[in-house]
């Protein structure tokens, strides 16, 4: 009845078949989590400038967080996940996360700084393009495609729309935007305002 407990080999019934999913489940949680708070975040803002519908522009009263754009992410990525072959669904991701990373970057970059801001968007924007250089091909091109399908849509819906890019919403914002915490640290470096 004592002694050590038993360790399960991977020779072993449920060693090696369930271990290695376990561990890549549990690695993986808290970069969805975290992908899942940013791609509804940035929901809330496309909503905010007409870009997708106004209901994901709604932010709770109560927890300041876009919890409609944060439903409906979630149940595009429960729908991938159901439907989609999972690996590809991963490489698709990672494509479409590098560039908007890149896109990120470029535009720390665009708001001047001191030498080292810079460096740091420089050398981000740089490693993007480094990952994505080493996805599969098949992820890579997927996701190429599928951002230059949304650059299409958008070009045509802006063109019939009088929402769009050019009319700022950041006066209807309780929670600040990405852009102006950017320009509030470069403005006041060492500040968490």
């Amino acid at each position: 009845m004592g002694g050590a407990p038993r360790r399960v080999g991977p020779d072993e019934p449920g060693g090696a078949r369930y271990g290695p999913r376990v561990g890549a489940v549990a690695a993986t949680l808290g970069v969805l989590l975290s992908l899942l708070l940013g791609v509804s975040r940035t929901a809330l803002a496309m909503a905010r400038q007409g870009e997708l519908p106004r209901l994901l522009a709604n932010v709770d009263a109560a927890s300041a967080t876009p919890r409609a754009a944060s439903v409906a992410v979630a149940a595009v990525v429960i729908g991938v996940v159901a439907l989609a072959d999972v690996r590809g669904a991963i490489g698709f991701s990672s494509t479409c996360v590098l560039a908007y990373y890149a896109v990120a970057n470029a535009s720390a970059w665009t708001l001047g700084g001191t030498r080292l801001q810079r460096a740091q968007a420089g050398a981000g924007l740089l490693g993007c393009v480094v990952l994505a250089a080493n996805l599969a091909i098949r992820s890579l091109l997927a996701g190429v495609a599928v951002l230059a399908v949304g650059v299409l849509v958008r070009r045509v819906a802006g063109r019939r729309s009088p929402r769009g890019l050019a009319r700022s919403l950041t006066h209807e914002a309780r929670i600040p935007t990405q852009a102006q915490a950017c320009r509030r640290a470069v403005a006041h470096p060492g500040s968490r305002r």
